[in-house]
């Protein structure tokens, strides 16, 4: 190998890295934006959550949506385990992160999307969420 490839070679392996490490960011943050809603949702807490939510989101939801939505989440009990199942970065978009939730009482799919640090969507999919949507009470 001549004297340029070998540059090209180690110039494509730091932009590798660059970008690796860009993805263990993200997937850090996308992880932590899971962990901040689960806690608003499983304590009720609407305040943490417009907290942690890009100002339009929390605009979009209300109060009694966010309610309803924590009678679900909470209907399914504790969380014991959280998997990333998906992830995409691009820049000057949102984060998009997609993970499988096992809960004590049943599991669903969570997609989320984040800018800056901040929840610009969710949506929680799955039988387990379809039923408890429809199950009466508390």
């Amino acid at each position: 190998m001549n004297r340029r490839s070998l540059l090209l070679v180690a110039i494509a392996f730091v932009v590798q890295l660059a970008l690796a490490s860009v993805g263990c960011q993200t997937k850090a943050s996308l992880d932590g934006d899971v962990d901040h809603l689960l806690v608003a949702l499983t304590s009720s807490d609407y305040d943490h959550f417009k907290a942690d939510a890009h100002p339009a989101l929390a605009k979009e939801v209300s109060k009694q949506e966010f309610e309803a939505m924590a009678r679900v989440i909470k209907k399914l009990g504790p969380l014991k385990s959280k998997k990333m199942t998906g992830i995409q970065v691009k820049a000057g978009s949102p984060s998009e992160g997609k993970y499988d939730l096992v809960f004590e009482n049943g599991s669903c799919q969570l997609e989320i999307k984040s800018l800056s640090g901040k929840l610009v969507s969710f949506h929680f999919t799955g039988p387990d969420i379809q039923r408890l949507v429809k199950s009466p009470g508390p």
